[in-house]
C-alpha cells in the first residue's frame, strides 16, 4: 500500500488579494495603453499631421490586457471567494483567453496594415530615418511626401 502525501500550500487571502491587485493593474496597464496609442494615432491621421507614429509594440498588449483580465476573474473565484468558478463563468474566461492571445497575434498587423493604407491614400510615406525596429516591435513612422528629411 503506497500513501500519497500531500502537500498543499494555501495561499493567505492578503497574500492573493495583493497579488490579485498587482495582475489587475498589469492587466489595465496592458489595456489603457494601447487604446491611448491607438487615440493619438487616430487623432494625427483626421487632423492631418505632419508625422503620424504607429507604434505597432504596442497592440500586443491589448490582447494580453484582455486574457490577463477575464483570467484575474478565475482567481478571484478561487483565492478570494475560495470556490469553484461556475462553469458557464468557466467557459467565458477560457473564450475570452483565447480571444486575448488571439488578438496578440491579428491586432498589430491589422492596426498596421489598415492606418498604412490610409496614410497612402492621403499622400503619407514612411519615413525610415525616423522609424526604429527591435526584434518584432516596430515603431513606423509616416511622414507627409517630403517631409522626413
Amino acid at each position: 500500500m503506497v500513501v500519497k502525501a500531500e502537500i498543499s500550500q494555501q495561499t493567505s487571502r492578503p497574500a492573493a488579494a495583493a497579488i490579485l491587485l498587482v495582475f489587475f493593474l498589469v492587466a489595465g496597464i496592458c489595456l489603457t495603453l494601447p487604446i491611448v496609442a491607438f487615440y493619438h494615432m487616430i487623432v494625427a491621421i483626421f487632423q492631418a499631421e505632419k508625422t503620424v507614429l504607429i507604434d505597432k509594440g504596442v497592440y500586443y498588449l491589448f490582447g494580453a490586457g484582455i486574457a490577463m483580465s477575464f483570467l484575474l476573474l478565475d482567481g478571484i473565484y478561487n483565492s478570494l471567494i475560495s470556490r469553484p468558478i461556475p462553469s458557464k463563468i468557466k467557459r467565458v474566461v477560457g473564450a475570452a483567453a483565447l480571444l486575448g492571445l488571439a488578438l496578440i497575434v491579428i491586432l498589430p498587423t491589422t492596426v498596421h496594415r489598415a492606418s498604412a493604407y490610409i496614410l497612402e491614400q492621403r499622400g503619407y510615406e514612411i519615413c525610415e530615418a525616423a522609424s526604429s525596429q527591435w526584434l518584432f516591435v516596430r515603431d513606423i513612422v509616416y511622414t507627409i511626401s517630403g517631409a522626413c528629411d
